[in-house]
């Protein structure tokens, strides 16, 4: 069965700092925007390498995440990951509809899984997470997720000591910043509308109570000899007779965008599937929707979600890029995983009463 399934677009960026050209050693630049993957990378797998149950973090005691599966190589330019997400945190009971009938009581410590996916453009630090029926998954819950601060010394070390003296980690801050990816202008967002459906134009009150004649004039005096009290007004262009954004329609948008008279005005279309989406100016949000097979528990198949999110992303302007990563060197990850492993051996041995551990000897089974 078909469905809808939506993607919401962040921006991860891996901030480095870059040696100025200046005389003085310690002058630094704090690139915020950057991205390189190979950071990032660290960051999943240094979570990755726990157990099940170890990779388990819960938000405000009712939100729940767990990394379930992680495929670096899963396409050439991007890697693929899935999370199980948990709503609990309160007694409740399920209830079957056709008879309100009792099936089960969920204690606080139970709730109901989703999987969410995501895929991440290794090319410009891009994270396309699934919509969430859950309500669990936000932006800033993955920041929080792959930020551990006691992760982070096996790679900034190496990452310091291999890109002395251009460029360093900052020690003090986390390895990497999740933001909104901003969608572009109205206009050039609306430009690409492959089908057009409708143009509300909703009328500046104001104004519109100030026209003296024509159609909505008449309206108004009828609608107040009526007496129906207080009330807004709307055009709706519909039924037009083409399909793609034309260029004397989008010259008319514009028109409309920069009249005073009409305002909070929606375009109704769709980009690249038959899913019809409203647009506004004030659209603060870059997300992408398309229909998908999915089955009876409401998951898709990865491969072709993937499939239908590429072609979206290879005809977007503002998706498909590449950012530079400069003359930065890329560390040995598995390296530093290895030398995460060792301290947190050692930590748990320590606790268990083992002292001189740096004078035994570890064999690192593969």
């Amino acid at each position: 069965m078909k469905k809808k399934i939506k993607f919401y677009v962040y921006k991860i960026s891996t901030p480095i700092l870059e040696k100025k050209k200046s005389k003085k050693s310690d002058d630094f630049s704090y690139i915020s925007n950057y991205f390189n993957y190979n950071i990032l990378l660290y960051c999943i797998k240094a979570k990755e390498i726990n157990t099940r149950l170890k990779r388990i973090r819960t938000f405000d005691k009712s939100k729940t995440i767990v990394l379930e599966k992680f495929e670096d190589k899963y396409d050439e330019n991007f890697s693929f990951g899935e999370f199980l997400t948990i709503a609990h945190g309160v007694k409740a009971t399920s209830i079957e509809i056709k008879k309100l009938t009792k099936t089960k009581d969920f204690e606080e410590n139970e709730g109901i899984v989703n999987k969410v996916k995501f895929f991440i453009d290794k090319r410009n630090g891009y994270i396309y997470v699934e919509h969430d029926r859950n309500a669990v998954i936000t932006m800033k819950k993955i920041q929080s997720y792959f930020s551990e601060m006691s992760n982070r010394k096996s790679y900034y070390e190496e990452f310091n000591k291999i890109n002395i003296p251009f460029y360093q980690l900052d020690t003090h801050r986390r390895f990497i910043n999740t933001t909104l990816l901003e969608p572009l202008d109205f206009i050039e967002q609306i430009k690409n509308i492959k089908k057009i459906y409708d143009i509300e134009i909703p009328l500046n009150i104001e104004g519109y109570q100030k026209e003296k004649n024509g159609v909505l004039s008449s309206l108004r005096e009828r609608a107040n000899e009526n007496e129906v009290g207080e009330h807004k007004a709307k055009i709706v262009l519909e039924d037009f007779n083409f399909k793609k954004m034309s260029k004397e329609l989008l010259n008319f948008i514009k028109f409309l965008q920069e009249n005073e008279l009409y305002e909070n005005l929606k375009v109704k279309g769709s980009l690249n599937s038959n899913i019809p989406r409203v647009f506004t100016p004030e659209t603060s949000t870059k997300d992408i929707m398309f229909e998908t097979e999915k089955d009876v528990s409401g998951w898709a198949n990865t491969d072709l979600v993937f499939n239908n999110l590429k072609n979206i992303i290879n005809e977007d302007e503002q998706l498909n890029v590449i950012f530079n990563t400069g003359d930065v060197k890329a560390v040995d990850i598995k390296k530093c995983l290895l030398n995460l492993m060792k301290d947190k051996l050692y930590k748990n041995l320590r606790k268990l009463g083992y002292t001189n551990l740096k004078n035994r000897k570890l064999i690192m089974k593969k």
